[in-house]
């Protein structure tokens, strides 16, 4: 059985500090079909050398500087995968990540969201849950870092970058 392609897109804006974290963990899935976009939205530091320094491993799309929503928009256009998994570029997944996830993506399954660990000036666990829609719409309650149906991202018109 073929398994689904996954792009993992890694918007980045002056965050090549934290950029190799990001995507280590991003190219340490133990899934097998996926791809590693980093998106460089107009960086000043050494993001795009990061990103360039992992060769064919990752996509390198360049931008001027636009914004999360724009770079997040150029990621999934520069993918044919079946799912998209945003992770930002301070962000890391674990590695079982998508083999845990992919697999709950049945039938019309839009989004599938886990609990998050925050770390950094505090560290705790954000225990997310099964929301409503109209509790996502109205409080975002679910983490970014969640695994998304192409066709699902499509249909709500991509991330809106206003």
């Amino acid at each position: 059985m073929n398994q689904q392609s996954v792009s993992i897109i890694i918007p980045c804006y002056n965050q090549a500090t934290y950029l190799p974290q990001a995507v280590d963990s991003a190219l340490a899935q133990t899934y097998d079909n996926v791809e590693v976009i980093v998106v460089n939205d107009g960086s000043t530091d050494g993001t795009q050398g990061v990103a360039t320094g992992y060769g064919e491993k990752v996509k390198v799309v360049s931008q001027e500087n636009m914004g999360l929503s724009y770079a997040r928009n150029a990621g999934i256009n520069a993918s044919s995968a079946d799912f998209i998994l945003p992770l930002d570029a301070d962000d890391w997944i674990d590695p079982n990540y998508l083999s845990k996830t992919t697999p709950l993506m049945q039938d019309r399954v839009g989004i599938v969201g886990t609990h998050a660990a925050c770390f950094g000036i505090r560290d705790y666990v954000w225990n997310t849950f099964a929301p409503t829609l109209d509790q996502i719409k109205q409080d975002n309650s679910i983490p970014v870092c969640s695994l998304i149906r192409r066709d699902a991202l499509q249909e709500a018109g991509w991330y809106n970058p206003a």
